[in-house]
């Protein structure tokens, strides 16, 4: 019998959040502050997705259940969460697996993100990847705190979607929009400038930071996303590479029909709907296996998923 399962929330607070995540979901809770609301994630003992169905941990369910996943990777390889930074987040970078794994024992972390507007052609910025030639040129400019010459302004127009790959600095935060996050699943963060934040929760890692900077910087230029129409819904073709995330976005009016091969996560942000036999309402999110076959999308509603390609 084919089976969808349920995925509940696991929410974070944050020194430069608000509220606007739970208030966006309706999520019940007494945390504060909430910058982060994973719909996605298996870090064991830290931030673990249950799986309503079983009352296991992501991170269990998969180990216990391989014949839902079919994926070969060790761990649980992605993640997809909501962020909205509405005061100023860190200056920070995040390692690629071959040092995450030599000294973190864990992945690293790419990852992108498309937003949630309220002016849906709006055109984005980002402050992200530097300008310096050398090493010496990067710490003489962010010793001056000269961020503004020392950080590119990267311009995201409506339909584009930037993935921002390791060892990239970059910031955000200062506003009210929120976006959908589709990464690898870590939380390493190496975090360089924290506004003189004294917050022993909030440590700097300087040495890590510039072991894995980017020197010179990788090229970040946005790509366009593929809209491709069918009948009830358009599917937005955000990012796919193997080893990493694919992350798409559905617009679905009426009825539709979708199909993949690789284990699915649907998180609902806008409307609501049916996927399958299973109803689904903004906020939610829903696994759906491997080799699942054919199901159908139907109602009016917005939704983003992740999945994983090995190569």
């Amino acid at each position: 019998m084919k089976k969808i399962y349920h995925v509940e929330p696991v929410l974070e607070s944050f020194v430069w959040a608000g509220d606007k995540i739970t208030e966006y979901y309706g999520y019940q809770t007494t945390m504060t502050k909430v910058g982060q609301a994973y719909h996605v994630i298996a870090l064991p003992d830290h931030l673990d997705n249950i799986i309503s169905e079983t009352k296991e941990h992501l991170s269990e369910f998969f180990e216990r259940h391989p014949e839902l996943f079919d994926c070969q990777y060790p761990i649980f390889p992605i993640r997809m969460a909501t962020s909205c930074g509405q005061g100023l987040m860190s200056y920070h970078l995040h390692p690629n697996d071959e040092y995450a794994w030599q000294h973190e024992h864990c992945r690293g972390k790419v990852s992108g993100g498309v937003a949630i507007l309220d002016k849906p052609n709006e055109t984005v910025y980002k402050r992200m990847g530097h300008t310096a030639k050398t090493i010496e040129e990067f710490k003489e400019l962010f010793e001056k705190r000269d961020f503004d010459n020392l950080l590119q302004r990267v311009e995201v127009k409506p339909n584009q979607f930037l993935n921002t790959p390791a060892g990239v600095i970059h910031s955000g935060g200062g506003s009210e929009t929120m976006s959908v996050v589709f990464s690898t699943n870590s939380d390493i963060t190496y975090r360089m400038y924290d506004y003189e934040r004294d917050d022993p929760k909030r440590p700097l890692h300087l040495k890590q930071a510039f072991e894995c900077l980017n020197m010179p910087e990788t090229d970040l230029k946005p790509h366009d996303i593929i809209d491709e129409k069918q009948p009830g819904m358009i599917i937005h073709h955000y990012y796919s590479k193997p080893n990493e995330y694919t992350a798409k976005g559905f617009s679905i009016n009426g009825e539709g029909t979708y199909e993949c091969d690789q284990f699915l996560f649907i998180l609902c942000v806008k409307g609501q709907g049916m996927i399958h036999d299973t109803a689904i309402h903004k906020g939610e999110t829903l696994f759906i296996p491997a080799h699942f076959g054919p199901f159908v999308l139907k109602g009016e509603m917005e939704c983003m998923s992740i999945s994983y390609i090995e190569e």
